[in-house]
């Protein structure tokens, strides 16, 4: 399975990455949206994980100019969110918006795995 990577922090890229590959998936890493969404347009992922708070484009606005992407395949790529803010209105807008799941950090690796997997049994139905 590949997996975008989008976070603006090398901690969290690297333990994550890390994590993913120790587990057989395949990954990309961005530092920011619009990279992230660069690299969509370039490639096709099974998941992206996204962090909520970024400069210059939040995972809300990502998850949202991803939907408008006219490349069908690459405006329906799941999104998990992660983020470090434990307010209620951060999860729900991440899922209003059409993120698959929401993860708080610090993240733990049952945790992502469980979000991993989920996504993955969505996208084989």
């Amino acid at each position: 399975m590949w997996v975008l990577v989008v976070d603006d922090s090398p901690s969290s890229i690297i333990f994550i990455s890390e994590a993913l590959r120790s587990l057989g998936h395949s990954v990309l890493t961005c530092t920011n949206g619009s990279s992230a969404l660069e690299t969509l347009q370039a490639m096709e992922v099974d998941a992206a994980l996204v962090d909520y708070h970024m400069p210059g484009m939040n995972a809300a606005a990502f998850i949202a100019t991803l939907r408008k992407q006219t490349k069908s395949a690459t405006a329906a790529t799941p999104v998990v969110v992660m983020t470090a803010d434990a307010s209620p209105k951060v999860a729900r807008t991440a899922l209003s918006m059409g993120a698959a799941a929401v993860l708080h950090k610090p993240l733990g690796l049952n945790e992502l795995v469980a979000a991993i997997d989920a996504v993955d049994l969505k996208s084989q139905r």
